[in-house]
C-alpha cells in the first residue's frame, strides 16, 4: 500500500496455482483458460522481469499494467512468477475519448503481434492483429500503411513498454494530422507511465534493501542487548560471590583490630585490612564493566599516609615473588613528604600492576621498586612523585611496544604461555595515569629487562620526611589506639535480615560496644513476620534471598499499611557493587544501601544518621575499651573436641575461640532447618531456591572449617546454576546426610550450649 500497488499475484510453478491478496485462488491453465496465456509467453521468455496489460481479474472493469517477475533459487531453478499491477483507467479512458473524436481503433500490442490494451470488454489475448501492421523496420519513426481491409493504420513502436502503439481507421475518417495529435499525445502519456513504472522498480528495491539493513541492525541490536544483560548478570552474580568471603574475612579482621593487644598482630591485621581494601578497590572497579566500557572511573582525592602504601605495596610484591629467584630491591627516598594529598587506591592499584607484570615476566635476577619526588616550580604545597619498576625480566620487542595497552593482548605468546592474566592490566594502568594527569614511560631492551616509569602531582599535607618506611609504619601501628565505639544506642532497637547465619553473627559482633537492640530474621517471611510484631528504628534487608528476595519483602512490606513499620528506614545489604545499583535500591524505595563486607566505620555512621536523634549518644574520644581476658582454657578444649571440621581452618575466619564458638553453635542450631529447606527444594525442583540455599550452606560451612562439606554443597551450586539436575539428582542425599552427621557429632559436646 505504500507503493500503492492496486493488485499483487503469486503463481506457483509446481502447482501452477494463483494466489493474490484480494482472496483469488485458482489454477493457471494457458490451454484452457486464454486468459492464462501469458504466463506461458513470460515464462518461455526466460527473462527476469516484463510488463502485460490486461484486465484484473478481480477488479474485471479496470484496466492493469502488471510487472512479472521471475522467481528462482539459488540455482536458477524457476519456482515461479510473483508480480504487481497499477490500474491503467486514466490511459483507457484516454484511449476511449481519441476513438470517439477521432473515429480511430487505439491498441497497444506486444511483439508478438498479441493486443495487450483494447477499449472493447473482449478477451482482448485472443484479438490477434494482422502481422503486416507490425512490419515496422524503423522502430524510431511513425509508419503509415494501409492493410487487406482497406483499413489505414499508423504504427510506432514505444521503447519504454516494449510495445507497438497501433492506430487504426478507414483512409476517408481520419488525416494524417490528426494521427500525428493522436499519437504524440498517447507517447509522451505513455513514456510517463513506463518512467512511472521504472520509478517504482527501483523504489521495491530499495524499500529491499532498507527492509535488509533494518533487520540486520535489528538483529545486531537484540544481540548487543542480550550480551550487556548477560554480562551484567555474570557481574553481579560474580560480585556477591567475592564480596561475601570478603566480608567475613575483614569483619572478623575489625575484631582483631579493636581488640587484640599484641603489636605483632595488629601488624599482621593492619596488612590484612589494607591489603583487603585494595582487593575491594579493584573489584570495585573490575567488576564495575559499566564504568569501564563507558569510561566513568572517578579519581577521588583524599588524605593518605605514604608509609602505608608503601608497606601494603612491598607486602604484595613480597607475597607474589615467593617460589623465584628473584631480589627484591626497594628505593625510597626518606626525605619524601609523609602526608599526602591524592587517590590512594588508584595510585596502589597503579603501582600493584606494574610491580605484578615485573615479578611474573621475571625469572631471575631482580625487580627494583623505588621512589623518589621533587619539589613543584609552579606551587609551594604540592610535590611530583617518580615512581619506577625496574626489572632483568624478558623484556619486549621494539614492535610490540605499540601492542602494550591494547586490551586482551599478551606479547610474545611464546614465551609468556604459562603465565596467567588478562591482559588489561596495562590498559586499565594508562587511563588512570591519564585521569590523574600522568602518563606511563616505557624502556625496554628484549632479552634483558624493562623499567616502567611515571611522574605523578601530590599536594602536600604535612612536610614530615617518611624516613624509615619500615619503622615509621611499625610505631604507627603500635601506638594506634584501641577500637572505640562512635556512639550508643541502648534504647534503639534494629532489625537485620540475611539468608547466611555467619553474615548476622558479623553484623551483630561490630556493633555489640554501641549497646543496639538488634533482632535477626534468615529469610523475608521472618522478616515480615517480626515487622508485624515489634517497631523497629532501622532495618537492614538483605537483598538476595531464596523464595522471597529484599525487595520483594520490602514492597510486601510497604503495601500492609497497618504494619508497624510502614514508614521505618529500610537499609540494602547488597554484595552487588555494580554501576547503577544504588539507582536502582533508591527506587525500589530503600533509603539507602550498604555493601558486603560490611565497613565497619560506614555501618556506624548510618546507624548515626538514620536512627532517631534523640536515642543516640555521641562517644567522646577515650582511650578505647577495657582489656581482654585470655581466653578460658576449657573453650579451647571443648573446640579441640568437635569432630568433622578442621578447627584451624575456622579459626581463620573467626579470629578467637569465643566467637568461633559461637558461630558454630548458631550454624548447629540451624542444621535441621537448612536440610529441610534444601530438601523441600529439591523435591519440588525449585531448582533456583534449591540453588540459593546450597550457596549459603557452602559459605557458612566453610566459616566453622567444615571444608569437606562446604566444597560438596559448591559443587551442587554450580549444578544449579548450569541446570545439571543429573548431578543435583546423585550427590543431593549425600550432602544432606554428611550434614546431618556433623549435626550428630556436635549435638553432645554443644548441647550444653544452645
Amino acid at each position: 500500500n505504500g507503493l500503492e500497488y492496486d493488485s499483487a499475484f503469486l503463481v506457483s510453478e509446481k502447482s501452477h496455482r494463483y494466489y493474490t491478496y484480494e482472496g483469488l485462488n485458482k489454477i493457471i491453465d494457458p490451454i484452457h483458460d486464454g486468459h492464462d496465456v501469458w504466463y506461458t509467453l513470460f515464462v518461455n521468455q526466460n527473462v527476469p522481469y516484463d510488463l502485460d496489460v490486461d484486465s484484473d481479474e478481480v477488479n474485471q472493469n479496470n484496466w492493469t499494467v502488471f510487472v512479472n517477475a521471475r522467481v528462482e533459487d539459488k540455482s536458477g531453478n524457476l519456482l515461479g512468477v510473483c508480480g504487481v499491477g497499477v490500474q491503467m483507467t486514466n490511459i483507457q479512458k484516454m484511449f476511449k475519448e481519441a476513438e470517439e473524436e477521432y473515429n480511430v481503433k487505439i491498441n497497444l500490442v506486444d511483439k508478438n503481434g498479441l493486443v495487450q490494451v483494447d477499449t472493447d470488454d473482449i478477451n482482448i489475448e485472443n484479438a490477434w492483429l494482422d502481422a503486416t501492421v507490425l512490419e515496422n523496420s524503423n522502430k524510431d519513426e511513425y509508419v503509415y500503411q494501409t492493410i487487406d481491409s482497406d483499413e489505414f493504420a499508423v504504427t510506432k513502436y514505444v521503447e519504454y513498454l516494449d510495445w507497438y502503439l497501433v492506430v487504426r481507421s478507414e483512409p476517408t475518417a481520419i488525416s494524417k494530422r490528426f494521427i500525428n495529435t493522436i499519437m504524440i499525445n498517447i507517447v509522451l502519456f505513455l513514456m510517463v507511465m513506463g518512467f512511472l513504472i521504472a520509478t517504482i522498480f527501483v523504489v521495491i528495491r530499495r524499500s529491499r534493501r532498507e527492509r535488509d539493513e533494518k533487520q540486520k541492525l535489528l538483529i545486531v541490536s537484540e544481540r548487543a542487548v542480550a550480551a550487556s544483560e548477560a554480562k551484567s548478570s555474570f557481574l553481579s552474580q560474580m560480585s556477591h560471590e567475592i564480596r561475601t568471603p570478603i566480608n567475613v574475612v575483614l569483619g572478623m579482621n575489625e575484631m582483631i583490630l579493636r581488640e587484640g593487644r599484641d603489636t605483632g598482630i595488629l601488624t599482621y591485621a593492619e596488612t590484612i585490612k589494607h591489603a583487603g581494601n585494595t582487593l575491594l578497590g579493584i573489584i570495585n572497579d573490575i567488576l564495575d564493566f559499566s564504568k569501564i566500557e563507558a569510561k566513568k572511573m572517578e579519581i577521588i582525592p583524599a588524605e593518605y599516609d605514604l608509609s602505608e602504601v608503601i608497606n601494603d605495596l612491598v607486602a604484595v610484591t613480597k607475597t607474589r615473588s615467593k617460589g623465584k629467584e628473584l631480589e627484591l630491591k626497594f628505593e625510597f627516598d626518606p626525605d619524601i613528604p609523609r602526608f599526602l594529598y591524592g587517590d590512594e587506591v588508584r595510585i596502589k592499584q597503579v603501582i600493584i600492576n606494574i610491580l605484578s607484570n615485573a615479578v611474573k615476566y621475571t625469572e631471575k635476577g631482580s625487580v627494583t621498586f623505588g621512589i623518589g619526588f621533587k619539589k613543584s616550580e609552579n606551587k609551594t604545597d604540592s610535590i611530583s612523585l617518580h615512581v619506577s619498576v625496574k626489572d632483568t625480566g624478558i623484556g619486549i620487542k621494539p614492535g610490540d611496544l605499540k601492542k602494550l595497552f591494547n586490551e586482551f593482548e599478551r606479547l610474545d605468546e611464546k614465551k609468556t604461555r604459562n603465565i596467567e592474566g588478562t591482559g588489561l592490566g596495562m590498559t586499565i594502568t594508562k587511563n588512570l595515569l591519564e585521569m590523574m594527569g600522568s602518563q606511563l614511560v616505557v624502556e625496554s631492551e628484549y632479552g634483558k629487562g624493562s623499567v616502567f616509569s611515571f611522574d605523578l602531582d601530590q599536594k602536600v599535607i604535612k612536610w614530615e620526611a617518611l624516613g624509615d618506611y619500615a619503622s615509621t609504619y611499625h610505631d604507627r601501628v603500635a601506638s594506634r589506639e584501641h577500637y572505640k565505639e562512635k556512639f550508643t544506642a541502648e534504647d534503639a532497637k534494629v532489625l537485620v535480615v540475611d539468608d547466611t547465619k555467619t553474615n548476622l553473627d558479623v553484623f551483630c559482633i561490630l556493633l555489640k560496644n554501641t549497646k543496639v537492640k538488634i533482632d535477626t530474621a534468615g529469610s523475608g517471611e521472618e522478616a515480615l513476620s517480626a515487622v508485624g510484631e515489634n517497631k523497629y528504628d532501622l532495618i537492614f534487608l538483605d537483598h538476595m534471598m531464596p523464595e522471597k528476595d529484599g525487595i520483594e519483602t520490602l514492597h510486601d512490606m510497604r503495601e500492609k499499611r497497618d504494619n508497624k513499620n510502614y514508614d521505618t528506614p529500610v537499609v540494602c545489604l547488597t554484595a552487588n557493587a555494580i554501576s547503577g545499583a544504588r539507582e536502582k535500591y533508591i527506587s525500589e524505595g530503600f533509603v539507602d544501601y550498604l555493601t558486603k563486607p560490611i565497613d565497619p566505620d560506614a555501618l556506624e555512621e548510618m546507624l548515626i544518621k538514620y536512627l532517631p536523634k534523640d536515642k543516640v549518644h555521641i562517644s567522646e574520644n577515650g582511650d578505647g575499651t577495657d582489656d581482654k581476658d585470655n581466653e578460658d582454657d576449657s573453650v579451647m578444649a571443648r573446640l579441640e573436641k568437635i569432630k568433622g571440621i578442621d578447627v584451624k581452618e575456622g579459626l581463620k575466619y573467626c579470629v578467637e575461640a569465643e566467637l568461633y564458638l559461637e558461630v558454630i553453635e548458631s550454624y548447629y542450631s540451624e542444621i535441621d532447618v537448612n536440610a529441610e529447606q534444601i530438601e523441600l527444594y529439591y523435591n519440588e525442583n525449585n531448582i533456583k531456591d534449591f540453588t540459593v540455599k546450597v550457596h549459603s550452606l557452602k559459605s557458612s560451612s566453610k566459616s566453622i572449617g567444615a571444608v569437606r562439606l562446604s566444597e560438596k554443597a559448591a559443587l551442587l551450586e554450580k549444578a544449579g546454576k548450569d541446570g545439571n539436575m543429573d548431578y543435583i539428582r546423585e550427590n543431593t542425599s549425600e550432602v544432606l546426610r554428611e550434614l546431618r552427621e556433623l549435626k550428630d557429632s556436635l549435638s553432645e559436646i554443644l548441647s550444653k550450649e544452645v
